[in-house]
């Protein structure tokens, strides 16, 4: 299953190469119908046509069009050895092309079933609700040292008696995770907690002019 075999016999035999130029590429035609790009002394195969001759392609599809291994219009008459060699030139490069093209396509994709979709679904899902239980015992984890006060730099071993029994704190089992996690919101907790102060500032006031706005529309301060 999806062995080079398998793929070289998806893919089909080369049929016939075109030379593209002197650029030491040739285009492969296979007979299932499949076409790509090899270079023999480069070893290099592409699905796709190289940048690097592009207008030589364009300019052969636009005037020659695709000939294949076909021998040239000026052999009609009788090629000789010099046809012989190169008919015999065409098939090795073929060969080492269907070889390359083998080894770079990718193996073919076994299609699921229902089941194993459904199955790789459950398996992400469960994954997803993983992360999110976890980003939410470190934001827990976080908050309870707000609250009892840690400052910034303060030492985990000076706190872990007032921690302890707090179920946010034990949330992270293991101690070398809380040890780390500690010191880590330590070094920042105090920006963080004037950033949370300053929002519950900007909160109260907007509460207190919203009140304010309901009041004049009563008419409660009127005199």
């Amino acid at each position: 299953r999806g062995g080079p075999e398998a793929v070289k016999a998806a893919l089909g035999e080369p049929e016939s190469w075109e030379s593209i130029g002197k650029t030491g590429w040739k285009r492969v035609e296979t007979d299932k119908g499949f076409t790509y790009f090899f270079h023999k002394k480069k070893k290099i195969t592409s699905w796709e046509c190289p940048k690097e001759i592009a207008n030589e392609v364009a300019e052969l599809d636009g005037v020659l069009g695709f000939t294949g291994d076909s021998a040239p219009a000026g052999d009609a008459g009788g090629g000789g050895n010099e046809g012989k060699k190169k008919a015999e030139e065409s098939k090795a490069d073929g060969e080492a092309a269907g070889d390359a093209a083998t080894e770079a396509a990718p193996a073919p994709e076994k299609r699921l079933s229902k089941a194993e979709r459904a199955k790789i679904s459950e398996r992400e899902k469960e994954e997803e609700q993983k992360l999110s239980k976890e980003k939410q015992r470190l934001l827990n984890f976080k908050q309870l040292l707000i609250e009892k006060g840690v400052r910034s730099f303060d030492k985990y071993e000076k706190w872990l008696p007032k921690l302890v029994h707090d179920a946010r704190f034990t949330a992270i089992s293991n101690q070398a995770e809380r040890k780390a996690v500690f010191a880590a919101y330590a070094k920042r907790i105090d920006a963080d907690r004037q950033k949370e102060q300053a929002e519950k500032k900007r909160t109260g006031r907007d509460g207190f002019k919203e009140l304010l706005q309901k009041a004049e529309e009563a008419g409660v301060l009127d005199g």
